[in-house]
């Protein structure tokens, strides 16, 4: 048979009242259910009632009603007053009704206390109309306390407690209560405090031997226990005296013997943890565990007093003497906790307490002049008027240590860059940067990471080229721990000359042997005194002081050509060999190469740290019989000395030609971001090859007209920019 799966009372969460109505049917048969809570199960009576609490029974209608599913999900939530008689529609399977009405879990006096409830398990069938009747009892133990007049002259004071040996709660009977209280059921437990001499005495009543057959000790929900206590001369092997106890639910009667001379409880104990000789010094922002002192009063706790033995920032507060935080002054709690200061609100008769003072660090904040400092102690007094206290001890507040030491390589155009923060004592993660432009309102940055020391801190981004910018380190936003302000200036959006290829120079070079024409030569610059560009033209012509016809052709590799406005650069590759030899097959091309100064890459003065390269291109593609792509390349580099501190590349490999302008970005990846740039490289290559392909005898477009070479694939470049981001 399939069992059903349905959550114990105990673990379902009470709520307040309102209304779930039935989920969207599965796609099973449907049937309906009628609801009728009863106190037999066989009338109409909708009042539930029982012989414990009979005189304050609440109204049927104000029973909360749930209906649960055989995996324990609630499809229906509502109470009895409009749920009495509705018909509810359900799929067919196995359900559970349950109605309630009270507080399941506490104890105390009152009727409020008490806690109805009805558990019903049933089944709806396809297409019937179902009837479920379930009976309401109540689900706790009413107990109530009587003491006899012996006992009453015998002790000027006296009082009763009643607790579930599973729970920290209790129902204490003072000398003149006369209300029953409500508990929850189960193994109960009974303790007299009786003032004998001026001392308390602590008598446990043991319930579990009231009764020969049976262990009196248990009680089940839904019973009326009272206890009559009395105090009369008796004789026995133990002599003292003899208390009768009767417990009017089973009727059952039963004597034992209690010694006057019986030992109290344990003496109240306070213990301190997390102090290193008696001092627990602290640092703000920084996470301590389990710095407390925990109370254990097996008679009840009574009080428990922090004493301020010395403090002169509590004096200034207006906190001073003793303070019992079973107890405080509202004013002067409300001043603790601000502190920082935790403790057990609920500590009174418990026999468990504690102080905690774990997170000082996070409330109090440092200051220099006011740093928190006191000597205290803490003494705990129980219900029989017994104490114990702690040794005394100090609580100091120490300052962080922390540095924060940004430079001017920090500062790039846009971002600032590279900031971190280092601590000796403190919390890394609780350190923020803060930037300002004016030293009056400041934006904080958190930290990306932080280990034990360090605090590691994103990017400042979104700044203005060439601005002062202040930045200054807080820790755990305490202003009078930051660090001064330092100043940084961002660099220079700094570009590089002839970035548009407009400037050029041009001469003639005499051409090849046994012919007086010539050849124009190339390069991207107008002057010496303004020439950032440089290419290898070189290789395939000389200059026009040669002193005879050159012995090879000499076309160059680098010239200019129309551009997205104006000129643009355009670099191919050249196969060269003796003669005029046009439509034989060489071996020896050379690719063409524009870069940044001179041929051996020397570098170029530079003061900024782009993001990333960009530029336009056109690709033409020539290959061999044997090739079928050709890769162009784009490469930049910012150096510091003779450091590459950062790079970036862009190729291309095209197996077809680009003949619109296409725009590309090269990149920069900083390896160094601790050293300022003073120089950078640039260099685009028609091919990543050392040994490009070519086609024979083809014709190119030079400024000064055509001419047919052995050449290779043709890169225009055009309109470069640096980026910064």
């Amino acid at each position: 048979m399939r069992r059903l799966r349905f959550l114990p009372i105990g673990l379902l969460v009470l709520l307040s009242c309102s209304k779930e109505t039935v989920k969207e049917p599965e796609n099973r048969e449907m049937g309906e259910v009628c609801i009728t809570l009863s106190s037999t199960g066989d009338g109409e009576d909708a009042s539930p009632k029982t012989r414990s609490v009979e005189e304050n029974v609440p109204d049927a209608g104000d029973f909360e009603v749930e209906i649960y599913n055989s995996q324990g999900i609630r499809i229906y939530r509502d109470n009895y007053a409009n749920s009495a008689g509705k018909k509810i529609p359900l799929n067919s399977g196995e359900y559970r009704l349950l109605a309630q009405h009270g507080d399941s879990a506490g104890v105390g006096f009152g009727s409020e206390k008490a806690w109805f409830s009805a558990d019903q398990i049933f089944t709806v069938r396809p297409q019937t109309s179902e009837s479920v009747s379930a009976v309401a009892r109540m689900n706790k133990v009413k107990v109530a306390v009587s003491l006899g007049p012996n006992l009453l002259a015998s002790y000027s004071d006296l009082y009763t407690v009643v607790r579930n040996a599973g729970s920290s709660k209790e129902l204490k009977f003072v000398k003149d209560e006369t209300r029953a209280g409500y508990i929850l059921p189960g193994v109960l437990e009974m303790e007299i405090y009786a003032l004998v001499d001026g001392e308390w005495k602590y008598y446990p009543v043991d319930l579990g031997s009231l009764s020969d057959t049976e262990d009196m000790s248990v009680y089940a929900p839904n019973t009326f226990v009272s206890f009559n206590l009395e105090l009369y001369s008796g004789e026995g092997s133990l002599g003292g005296t003899v208390i009768e106890v009767d417990v009017t639910t089973d009727d059952v009667t039963k004597e034992f013997l209690v010694p006057v001379e019986a030992a109290p409880k344990d003496a109240p104990a306070a213990a301190m943890y997390g102090f290193t000789d008696n001092l627990f010094s602290f640092i703000e922002g920084v996470d301590y565990e389990n710095v407390q002192i925990d109370l254990i009063a097996k008679g009840g706790i009574k009080s428990c007093t922090l004493n301020v033995i010395e403090s002169q920032y509590l004096e200034d507060k207006g906190i001073t003497g003793s303070i019992d935080l079973v107890s405080p002054d509202p004013a002067v709690q409300e001043t603790l906790e601000s502190l920082g200061f935790n403790w057990v609100k609920s500590m009174k008769d418990k026999r468990l307490g504690s102080i905690d003072f774990s997170r000082l660090s996070d409330y109090i904040k440092y200051e220099p002049s006011n740093a928190f400092s006191g000597k205290f102690s803490v003494t705990v007094t129980d219900n029989l008027d017994r104490s114990a206290s702690t040794p005394e001890f100090t609580i100091a507040q120490s300052p962080v240590e922390f540095s924060f030491s940004p430079a001017d390589y920090n500062a790039f155009a846009r971002r600032i860059r590279g900031l971190a923060a280092t601590t000796v004592n403190g919390n890394p993660a609780k350190i923020e940067v803060q930037y300002s432009t004016d030293g009056r309102s400041w934006t904080s940055v958190e930290p990306m990471s932080a280990d034990a020391a360090k605090a590691t801190f994103p990017d400042i981004a979104g700044l203005e080229p060439e601005t002062e910018y202040q930045v200054r380190a807080v820790y755990n936003g305490n202003l009078q721990t930051a660090t001064a302000p330092v100043t940084l200036t961002t660099e220079a959006e700094q570009q590089v000359g002839n970035a548009g290829f407009e400037e050029w120079s041009e001469w003639d070079v005499k051409s090849y042997i046994l012919s007086s024409s010539k050849q124009k030569t190339y390069a991207p610059y107008s002057d010496e005194a303004s020439r950032w560009w440089n290419s290898n033209n070189s290789e395939t012509t000389h200059t026009a002081t040669t002193p005879s016809n050159l012995t090879f052709k000499c076309f160059p590799m680098v010239s200019y050509t129309n551009g997205r406005k104006g000129k643009a650069a355009q670099i191919m590759a050249i196969a060269v060999n003796n003669g005029n030899t046009s439509g034989t097959s060489l071996s020896n091309a050379v690719p063409g190469k524009l870069f940044i100064d001179s041929q051996d890459g020397s570098k170029h003065a530079f003061l900024s740290r782009p993001s990333k390269l960009s530029f336009y291109y056109k690709y033409t593609l020539r290959i061999d019989d044997d090739h079928s792509t050709d890769t162009f390349r784009a490469y930049i580099k910012l150096m510091s000395g003779t450091l590459t501190i950062g790079e970036g590349t862009f190729e291309y490999t095209a197996s077809s030609s680009v003949t619109e302008w296409v725009k590309a970005d090269a990149d920069i990846t900083y390896y160094d971001i601790y050293s300022k740039a003073d120089a950078i490289y640039i260099e685009f290559r028609q091919s990543t090859s050392d040994t490009p392909t070519y086609s024979m005898n083809v014709e190119i477009i030079y400024p000064a007209g055509t001419a047919r070479v052995h050449g290779g694939s043709i890169l225009t470049i055009d309109d470069i920019e640096l980026i910064y981001e």
